[in-house]
């Protein structure tokens, strides 16, 4: 059933997709209650409500992207015998690389970063990342979604996305840090995708309404949202 209704491919349903399904293909019906109240107020500052913020963009080429990253993480995982501590170590490498802090990477560093030979294999992934053919892509990104294919426990993942973009070091992230959280894990292109779950997810954590996210509230999310944050992907056994 979800996945006859899953028009954007994440793995869950949203609103509009169950309203659909619900009512048999007629138009969903505004969330006026959301859309017609202030948005919760936190601290000082407003959280937009969910209904202020454009549903994600769907369709073919949305799932056929998603599942073409899932494919290539998962065998470019299996065939590297990639485990949690090796995209750790690729992350360190990266950082001592990185010395303007642009967070990007050109092919050359890609295959030096994860320590691979280059190879067609390398090229197919590196250029899943490279949306604008611009021949470099965010490490970043690339790490936290091939962590998802490293048979790392939630625990583990949950650590490496949040110190991955946590650039300070001071134990908080930002609401567009999130996002690209979620776009790496969603294995996401946009990040209108992903956007959706942004609000939710700030709208449950950031309790102060400062913008910003601390460590044990991420984790407190992740149990209260585990689909979210990290949906279901194939992930193979550790050894």
């Amino acid at each position: 059933m979800i996945r006859m209704i899953d028009k954007d491919g994440d793995g869950q349903v949203g609103f509009d997709e169950f309203y659909t399904m619900v009512r048999g293909h007629k138009p969903p019906a505004s969330l006026s209650v959301l859309e017609n109240k202030s948005a919760p107020i936190f601290g000082n500052k407003s959280i937009p409500s969910i209904a202020a913020v454009p549903p994600p963009p769907t369709g073919s080429e949305i799932i056929e992207a998603r599942n073409a990253k899932r494919k290539a993480l998962d065998e470019f995982s299996r065939d590297n015998n990639l485990k949690p501590e090796s995209i750790k170590r690729a992350y360190r490498r990266f950082m001592a690389s990185d010395k303007n802090k642009s967070g990007v990477i050109n092919y050359t560093e890609f295959c030096v970063i994860l320590q691979v030979e280059p190879s067609q294999q390398c090229e197919k992934l590196f250029q899943l990342y490279d949306y604008d053919d611009t021949g470099m892509i965010d490490a970043r990104e690339l790490l936290v979604g091939l962590a998802n294919f490293t048979g790392a426990g939630k625990d583990d993942k949950l650590k490496f996305s949040f110190m991955v973009y946590d650039e300070e070091g001071n134990g908080v992230i930002t609401k567009g840090e999130l996002i690209q959280i979620l776009k790496a894990n969603h294995l996401a292109t946009l990040e209108a995708e992903v956007a959706r779950k942004a609000v939710t997810i700030m709208s449950q954590a950031d309790r102060k309404g400062d913008g910003i996210i601390t460590f044990d509230e991420f984790v407190i999310v992740s149990k209260k949202f585990p689909n979210i944050l990290f949906p279901a992907q194939q992930r193979r056994p550790q050894n």
